[in-house]
């Protein structure tokens, strides 16, 4: 069940338009101003990766020669890194644990949370 994503070159609007299955793709038409001059665009998506995909790619500890665990700014560092990977929203509660490790403050500090 595809979804199509065009900008009118009339209304310069951004439409979307579901189709039940491949084979009734037709002309697009603006849902907003009714022209038939319409552009695709590349829609964004997104790939899931599973916990173990994501476990699988982490360095060893043995590799992690310039990791400090003494030091809350390498756990933050190692925080951003994880995040970035697993591509999400860690929420407002795990931002602040990263910006509050980045100042220096130890995990152990962040019982507060």
């Amino acid at each position: 069940m595809p979804i199509y994503e065009y900008r009118c070159k009339d209304c310069l609007r951004r439409i979307s338009i579901f189709f039940r299955s491949f084979s009734e793709v037709e002309d697009p038409k603006c849902s907003n101003c009714g022209s038939l001059d319409l552009t695709r665009l590349i829609s964004s998506f997104t790939v899931v990766k599973g916990w173990g995909d994501f476990m699988k790619d982490m360095p060893s500890w043995d590799s992690m020669t310039d990791f400090n665990e003494d030091d809350p700014r390498d756990a933050a560092r190692m925080l951003r890194h994880w995040k970035d990977e697993m591509g999400g929203d860690i929420g407002p509660q795990g931002e602040e644990m990263i910006a509050r490790t980045d100042a220096g403050e130890m995990m152990t500090d962040l019982a507060d949370m």
